[in-house]
């Protein structure tokens, strides 16, 4: 409470993932998991493409690569499906694929996923692959010391006999180069997008930039946020209410009373 009262917001995010992973090692297991596959690939179900032959191999490809079309085959065995239960079905297999020491049920794993992704320490992006939708998520994180300015070691004490030691992302929006290094990835990505009207849809930017450069979710926001406030502005920003959804989340302005936006250009 009193680094909460007293704004040290990263000192208490480092207490929040030192208490998280020190206690939880299902939570712990999530994010050592992603730092070692890379990435996670949940489906998303469009029901237009239900009924086509091959819709759910190539929803579970990216996870079971040759042997999807089995896995397929196992989920199809179950009957006549509504969209909802194919995509649990789907999205369990993919969950007990790849973490296989603890038992996660579907809305058990959403929801420390997001509990992950509030301490910076996974982002969850959406992607399209081979025409089908996917929440993708990875971790900014690292077990290895990187050649990057914005890694800060955590060492955590499991037992008297046995440390988890992770290095989380904390890049500092205040630092030139480090802003600097989030424009030249915003800039790759408008290389990337296709504008509209002159602006590139800014959950897509972030998407891009994040993944690029590894770095949490939040610490984008923050750069734009300081992009936006210099003079003269690097980026200008712009809204449109569609699209606004828990997964395309708008930025929130620091300085501006709140007000959100959703588009993004390049200004200078």
């Amino acid at each position: 409470m009193a680094l909460l009262n007293d704004r040290r917001y990263v000192e208490l995010r480092r207490a929040m993932i030192y208490v998280h992973l020190g206690t939880y090692d299902n939570l712990r297991a999530i994010v050592q998991r992603h730092i070692e596959v890379g990435s996670v690939w949940r489906c998303t179900i469009e029901v237009e493409q239900l009924g086509k032959p091959n819709y759910i191999e190539r929803l579970l490809k990216p996870t079971f690569g040759e042997g999807a079309a089995k896995k397929a085959e196992q989920i199809k065995a179950h009957g006549p499906l509504t969209a909802k239960q194919t995509e649990d079905l789907v999205n369990q297999a993919i969950i007990n694929e790849i973490f296989t020491e603890y038992v996660y049920s579907v809305p058990l794993f959403r929801a420390l996923c997001d509990r992950l992704v509030s301490l910076r320490l996974l982002n969850i992006m959406r992607t399209t692959v081979d025409g089908c939708d996917f929440a993708k998520s990875y971790s900014p994180c690292v077990l290895n010391a990187l050649p990057m300015p914005w890694y800060r070691e955590l060492d955590i004490p499991l037992s008297p006999f046995l440390n988890y030691k992770i290095f989380v992302c904390e890049p500092d929006m205040n630092d030139s180069g480090t802003l600097n290094a989030v424009l030249l990835g915003i800039d790759e990505a408008f290389t990337k997008l296709e504008p509209e009207a002159g602006y590139y849809d800014l959950p897509s930017v972030r998407d891009y930039v994040c993944e690029h450069l590894r770095i949490p979710e939040t610490a984008f926001d923050e750069a734009v946020n300081s992009l936006l406030d210099q003079n003269p502005p690097a980026l200008s920003a712009g809204l449109r209410y569609d699209g606004i959804s828990a997964r395309r989340k708008p930025l929130v302005r620091t300085k501006a009373a709140g007000q959100i936006h959703n588009l993004l250009r390049r200004t200078t």
